[in-house]
């Protein structure tokens, strides 16, 4: 497979390398060594994300890696939690002082136990014991973020999942905010003296938590984090504070009520593109508010086929109509699929009228 950077300034399609090399991407990507000279970071793509750190020129993975992958019940709901963690993260743990990295100290055996229910023979289950009771708990995720100056843990973010539907159940049975609240931060307090005590840990790193409300299958605009504490230090989290935060599906009836002029934004590109190029399967587009404000726009265009010369020229359209139309703050992100493989991603960055792409051959 080939790798394409198109410039919307340039007008042009250059080839970067093949796959499978750290390379820089159109953004301010830099590569940097550290003292010890086995550490490099792949830089950023703006100010406002994180730098990933990499171990002997690899990116190191989660430990509990396979216990990640579909346990949430849709992709919506997967993006949402990890995206999610990361953008709360921030408040504590500051981009220009800390590098990320997956999480390395719950592993997969720890998640499979505590993800269950409690039994006689697993008393580590952090679900309800009573079979009559829905499965409130989902998932648990972890990142890492290690200080600039020592490589060193500086602080852990955790995400826990929580089912709004009991899937395993027949019929599905629905559990009520209530219930998700008071299970989320009962099972928080219990996962906070847990990860104190693993090694390597220690009872002065900051651990942040964020609850996630997972959405139903059918949602297609995925789950939301409604609340945060964070534990200094021991194991007692300090006082909940609410998450404001929504993903909104746009041209649907969820988005009537946004006040923004996005919704006009959004239908003015999907008309010039569909305009362009009539043959496409699929265009929907997912807003980020947090607090109220535009964070993220994200797009997704199918089609069942391109050529070659249609997908350079129609993803130089998409750039330049996403820079006329979409002049805003936030960051906007259009993926371009073909029978679901992506083909061509066209990215605004936050804060940045500058637009970049890349296609794949």
């Amino acid at each position: 497979m080939k790798k394409y950077m198109v410039s919307m300034l340039a007008l042009s399609v250059l080839v970067l390398s093949a796959c499978g090399n750290l390379e820089e991407s159109g953004g301010k990507v830099t590569t940097k060594k550290t003292t010890n000279d086995k550490v490099v970071t792949t830089g950023t793509v703006s100010d406002d994300s994180y730098q990933a750190l990499l171990i002997d020129g690899t990116y190191k993975t989660s430990v509990a890696r396979t216990m990640a992958a579909n346990r949430l019940n849709s992709n919506y709901n997967l993006e949402n939690f990890d995206r999610g963690l990361i953008e709360l993260s921030k408040e504590s743990f500051k981009t220009k002082d800390y590098y990320l990295q997956e999480g390395q100290y719950l592993t997969s055996e720890d998640l499979k136990s505590w993800l269950s229910r409690e039994t006689s023979t697993n008393k580590l289950g952090l679900n309800p014991k009573s079979e009559k009771e829905p499965l409130v708990l989902q998932q648990i995720i972890e990142k890492n973020f290690l200080a600039m100056d020592s490589q060193k843990l500086g602080g852990i973010s955790l995400g826990i999942a929580l089912n709004s539907v009991d899937y395993s159940t027949d019929p599905a049975t629905e559990i009520s905010d209530e219930v998700i609240q008071t299970q989320g931060k009962k099972i928080a307090a219990q996962v906070i003296k847990r990860v104190r005590a693993i090694e390597g840990v220690g009872k002065n790193t900051p651990i942040k938590i964020g609850l996630f409300k997972q959405a139903s299958k059918t949602s297609v605009a995925g789950g939301t984090y409604f609340a945060t504490a964070t534990s200094k230090k021991g194991d007692k989290l300090d006082d909940w504070t609410e998450v404001n935060e929504s993903y909104i599906s746009l041209a649907t009836d969820s988005s009537q009520s946004l006040d923004d002029g996005l919704e006009t934004k959004y239908t003015d590109f999907k008309r010039n593109v569909q305009g362009f190029f009539p043959n496409l399967s699929g265009f929907s587009g997912t807003a980020y508010y947090r607090n109220d404000e535009l964070q993220q726009l994200s797009i997704v265009i199918e089609s069942n086929y391109y050529s070659v010369s249609e997908l350079e020229s129609f993803t130089q359209f998409v750039g330049s109509s996403l820079s006329s139309i979409f002049k805003i703050e936030a960051g906007v992100t259009v993926q371009i699929n073909q029978l679901n493989n992506t083909k061509a991603v066209v990215i605004k960055p936050t804060g940045e009228s500058e637009i970049t792409a890349q296609v794949f051959q």
